[in-house]
């Protein structure tokens, strides 16, 4: 595995994917610290070392720093936001009250901020001006990747010296990742993937069969690519991981 450029991270966020990516620092060899808004969720964690709530078949290392207090958090090289879209900002500017500025910031949310439509990254980007901004996103079931199962992802960064330092991090032998200069279209990717796949569970509920799942599905990657070139995305990001990979991955799923 190539070598790292980072010895800490803090992983904000302790839904199940915040959770599987905590472990899959540790096992890269990081310092992580674990936050979560939820004191009584984070206490559990903290004294059982799993997430009974969000993804109880995985124990965490007693090397994992756990807290819902950012106060007790120390500084590191790489953020890691995991929280709700609707939770960046507020989340990200307690972090920045709280001193934790970071070479690396990386956002793991999908989604647009509802009332500005604003992409993870610009939010991200007004609270650490002074930080690289990074996605990483995929076809990426959570529950998957704490089993180890074999998985894929992209890092996308503006800056590709940046992108393969947070690559190298995100690699393990079973967790492979690609890198892209194009943020805004995987980031868009990410974010409109969500309403087809409710669309594919209702197909799915009223039975309405395969043929008409896989022409959703197909049109909406065409509608997908029309948006996002629209909003400053390539249309070949679309094309991978971030953009069919994981608009399959949800719909068939």
């Amino acid at each position: 595995m190539p070598d790292l450029s980072y010895s800490r991270a803090i992983v904000f966020g302790a839904g199940s994917w915040g959770t599987a990516l905590v472990a899959l620092l540790a096992e890269r060899g990081l310092e992580v610290q674990f936050w979560g808004r939820d004191a009584a969720l984070m206490e559990e964690i903290r004294s059982t070392r799993r997430n009974a709530r969000y993804l109880p078949g995985l124990t965490l290392p007693e090397s994992v720093r756990v807290t819902a207090d950012m106060a007790e958090l120390t500084p590191a090289e790489l953020l890691v936001f995991v929280v709700p879209s609707k939770a960046v900002r507020e989340t990200a500017a307690r972090a920045v009250a709280a001193g934790l500025g970071a070479r690396v910031v990386v956002s793991c949310a999908k989604g647009i901020e509802l009332g500005t439509g604003r992409r993870m990254t610009e939010l991200l980007g007004e609270a650490f001006p002074e930080s690289a901004l990074a996605v990483l996103t995929g076809p990426n079931h959570a529950e998957e990747v704490s089993l180890k199962q074999a998985t894929a992802a992209v890092v996308a960064c503006a800056d590709g010296a940046v992108a393969r330092e947070v690559q190298a991090v995100f690699t393990l032998p079973w967790f492979r990742t690609y890198t892209s200069d194009d943020v805004i279209g995987v980031e868009w990717a990410g974010a409109m993937k969500n309403p087809y796949a409710i669309a594919a569970g209702i197909a799915l509920g009223l039975r309405l069969g395969d043929n008409a799942i896989a022409a959703l599905v197909t049109r909406a990657l065409a509608e997908m690519v029309r948006l996002g070139v629209a909003m400053g995305g390539r249309a070949e990001s679309f094309m991978g991981l971030g953009g069919v990979g994981d608009l399959m991955a949800t719909c068939y799923s």
